[in-house]
């Protein structure tokens, strides 16, 4: 039987967040997921651009599709969300096939590249999403200790333009405003990625092959990626 999942009312990476967990529970369970159904809109055909980047099913609503079988969100959610284990669900097996799947070849850096996720837009009133900037400048100058020559790129939004004058010190790249799927492939093929407390972060790290540093937040680490404050975190980078 084919399963299917609906589409979340909510932001690009959360609603493909949502598409990932119904996809990684019944990778587990051995079902067979046919992709997540969106009613036709703008934020539609962004969210299948998306999931055809990843190589994620996805289907835009049609009046001939009837009789579907859909996950309930509480069978896969707690798994992936609200302080459950990810790790039961986004196993090794699981992100090894996701990767096969993706629809480009990942960026090939002519430097050890790190890239930033810096998340302004709609949270800067939401404490306990923001992330200060000195909470990256801190880890970028333990990187940039051991790594000089590395390349850092700054990805955000239009709230960040007067941010930039603090990176300047580390001659930071910066990506404002830059499409969600050139984002996401900066974030994905980076030697290292530092999320932000966000699903638009978490999503790519999922992808990434190399190093991932993590902050804590509602959606919890998996086991392969390094905490922010790990007292270990270079020797865990292997720079």
């Amino acid at each position: 039987m084919n399963y299917y999942s609906q589409s979340l009312p909510d932001r690009i990476g959360s609603q493909i967040h949502d598409n990932l967990s119904a996809y990684a529970f019944c990778y587990k369970s051995k079902y067979s997921y046919s992709g997540s159904i969106s009613k036709s809109s703008c934020d539609a055909h962004k969210h299948q651009r998306l999931c055809t980047l990843l190589g994620l099913p996805f289907i835009i609503n049609d009046t001939s599709l009837n009789n579907l079988e859909f996950l309930k969100k509480e069978n896969y959610k707690h798994l992936t969300h609200d302080g459950g284990n990810p790790n039961q669900v986004f196993t090794e097996d699981f992100r090894k096939m996701l990767s096969s799947n993706l629809r480009f070849e990942r960026l090939k850096f002519n430097q050890f590249t790190v890239v930033v996720h810096i998340r302004r837009g709609d949270i800067l009133h939401m404490e306990s999403r923001f992330l200060p900037n000195e909470h990256y400048l801190k880890i970028l100058k333990k990187i940039r200790s051991v790594k000089a020559d590395s390349k850092i790129i700054i990805c955000s939004e239009y709230n960040f333009q007067d941010d930039t004058k603090e990176f300047s010190q580390l001659n930071c790249a910066f990506a404002i405003n830059t499409n969600l799927e050139d984002t996401w492939k900066l974030m994905i093929s980076a030697d290292i990625f530092i999320m932000s407390k966000s699903s638009f972060s978490y999503v790519p790290a999922v992808f990434n092959n190399n190093k991932v540093i993590y902050t804590e937040m509602w959606h919890k680490k998996l086991d392969n990626w390094i905490s922010h404050n790990d007292p270990n975190l270079i020797k865990l980078l292997e720079l």
